[in-house]
């Protein structure tokens, strides 16, 4: 009959659109799941630029602070530093002077190895912070926790009298110069900026020939 023709031509159309729109859909899931990032990849591009960025700095620390890179080195503290900063980073460096034979060797110890982490954190900043910003701040945040800042002084008696001499105290290290190395920061000082507490937790190494 012509009606029962045109039906099964009806039904036979109605089914090819039917199969043609789900083979469009799969298609359309497959290519969108191929776009999925694979995980971990943008993390390790990220740190394969940070750690090109702060090439020039581990450089500096390595020919002007031996000491202090040599903890940096044991403790992965320049590691640590490019996995949570923002490409660029400031580095606390202490100077020769800052060590003792005595120092060195207790940090520079496996058995203190924790310790040394922890004081090698508060080092490092995960940005870039200038003289200028210390200056107007009063505290600041790094790696290993807070810091306290403030401004050195000189002239004066017995603590009496003294003036601001635009120097920045952090925690109970001067800071004696300061670098701008490829976009990071070095400020240089004469002591740890770690909390003294956290050498209680060295253990006290007998040195020969010291007392």
């Amino acid at each position: 009959r012509p009606c029962d023709s045109a039906q099964r031509m009806m039904d036979a159309a109605s089914f090819s659109l039917n199969f043609s729109m789900k083979i469009l859909l799969v298609v359309f899931a497959s290519t969108t799941r191929a776009f999925v990032p694979h995980p971990g990849r943008r993390d390790r591009v990220t740190l394969r630029r940070a750690a090109a960025d702060t090439a020039a700095v581990e450089t500096f620390i390595h020919e002007k602070y031996p000491s202090f890179d040599e903890i940096a080195k044991l403790t992965k503290a320049f590691e640590m530093a490019r996995q949570k900063s923002d490409d660029k980073m400031t580095v606390f460096a202490p100077n020769e002077g800052a060590f003792t034979e005595k120092k060195r060797q207790q940090l520079l110890d496996p058995r203190n190895l924790e310790a040394a982490e922890k004081m090698a954190a508060y080092h490092f900043v995960g940005e870039p912070v200038t003289l200028e910003q210390l200056q107007n701040s009063g505290g600041l945040i790094t790696l290993g926790g807070r810091l306290d800042l403030g401004q050195t002084t000189s002239g004066g008696l017995f603590g009496l009298g003294a003036t601001e001499d635009g120097g920045v105290k952090v925690n109970q290290a001067n800071i004696v110069n300061s670098f701008e190395v490829d976009g990071n920061v070095v400020h240089e000082v004469d002591k740890f900026v770690s909390p003294e507490i956290l050498w209680r937790y060295v253990d006290q190494l007998r040195i020969p020939g010291s007392s």
